[in-house]
């Protein structure tokens, strides 16, 4: 388990989950590491950087997301 600073997608296990939330409009939804690689995201990128990627289908803004990591029990 490494810090949300560091942590990048490739350190992630696959019960482990990345979870997205609108500062604005509290919309949010959590999806496993290996489905962010699968829409062509590098494995190497920092999981904060996922910021900026984002956008909300709520409020439609981009770059307003607030990013956190559900780290699975088991191993």
């Amino acid at each position: 388990m490494k810090p949300l600073y560091a942590a990048r997608l490739y350190d992630l296990g696959p019960n482990d989950r990345i979870k997205v939330q609108c500062r604005l409009c509290k919309r949010g939804n959590s999806m496993p590491a290996d489905f962010i690689i699968r829409l062509g995201i590098a494995s190497g990128t920092k999981v904060l950087d996922l910021v900026r990627l984002f956008r909300c289908q709520g409020c439609k803004w981009r770059g307003r997301a607030s990013v956190s990591i559900e780290w699975s029990e088991v191993q």
